[in-house]
This record gives C-alpha cells, sequence and structure tokens, in this order.
C-alpha cells in the first residue's frame, strides 16, 4: 500500500470519528427513530448504565493497585467506551 493511501484511510477514519448525529439531525431537519419502534432488539442488552456514571474497572496486570476509575464514556448495549480517571482525552 502507499503512504498516500494509507493517509486518505486515516482521513476518512477521523471523519467518521467526528460525525455527529444530533448535529446531522438538526442540519437535515430530521428526527430520531424512537426506540420502541425496534422491539425486535433484545432489551436484555441493556445494562442500566448510561454515560457520565463512574464505576471500577479490575485492572490484573497491577498487583499495588488493582482497580482504576473510568467514565462511562457511550455505551452499546452490553460494549462501554470508558475513559479512565486521570489519563488525557
Amino acid at each position: 500500500m502507499s503512504q498516500e493511501s494509507l493517509e486518505s484511510d486515516g482521513d476518512s477514519a477521523q471523519d467518521v470519528c467526528d460525525f455527529n448525529w444530533d448535529e446531522y439531525l438538526e442540519e437535515t431537519g430530521t428526527v430520531s427513530v424512537p426506540h420502541h419502534a425496534f422491539k425486535h432488539v433484545d432489551q436484555g442488552l441493556q445494562t442500566g448504565l448510561t454515560p457520565g456514571m463512574k464505576l471500577e474497572v479490575c485492572v490484573r496486570s497491577e498487583a499495588d493497585s488493582p482497580y482504576w476509575v473510568a467514565n462511562i464514556i457511550t455505551t452499546c448495549g452490553q460494549l462501554l467506551l470508558l475513559r479512565y480517571e486521570g489519563l488525557p482525552r
């Protein structure tokens, strides 16, 4: 692969990361579909964890401090995007 194609792939990945659904909906004058429209999605995937909550994450590789505090950034079913306290963005 050439360096040019790698750079263009990196740019498109950055564009995907910068996409904001709220801004898109506002710009296009549309609204999001309500959750009850997706009855086929397993409600068992709901964890009760929401963005902004803090939790302790067990870090097995550290014997002296096995737990780190983390903020929940976003959730998607059982998946969590976490940011550890004290680490830069």
